[in-house]
């Protein structure tokens, strides 16, 4: 009988890795990151990435009057499969910008749907099965 990967994901993927945007590597500056939620994850490659919701980092909550402009960039270690920009609001979960290919992919996305308070995220294939995550940015609509 084999391992279910659903109940233990580590000899699926080995172990995973957290990267924390912080302004030094001090304990107190990882720490304020943590509470900040200005993090990402990984299933162990490692894939950098980061995005921004109207400047402001991912992992805040942040208040938008109209379309937020969503600005970022992914650096793979291997080929990107796809880059996801994942949105959630009372539709459902919808991925309104989508890249693929190369090791590299920068985000420059306007939400014109915009109409209600939103979550986003970025979500990251890599072409060797290796998954990343970053974020989610809370938009509330003002």
């Amino acid at each position: 009988m084999g391992v279910d990967p659903r109940r233990a994901p580590r000899y699926r993927y080995g172990g995973g890795l957290t990267g924390v945007f912080a302004p030094s590597r001090t304990r107190e500056a990882v720490w304020e990151a943590l509470k900040a939620r200005r993090v990402c994850g990984t299933t162990g490659a490692r894939i950098l990435m980061e995005f921004r919701v109207d400047g402001v980092p991912h992992g805040v909550e942040v208040t938008c009057s109209s379309a937020p402009r969503i600005t970022g960039h992914v650096l793979g270690d291997g080929e990107l499969e796809s880059v996801e920009l994942v949105k959630y609001d009372s539709h459902g979960y919808t991925t309104p910008w989508v890249s693929g290919g190369g090791t590299e992919a920068f985000i420059d996305f306007t939400d014109r749907s915009f109409r209600e308070d939103s979550f986003y995220y970025l979500r990251v294939t890599q072409a060797d099965g290796n998954l990343g995550w970053a974020g989610p940015t809370w938009v509330d609509k003002t």
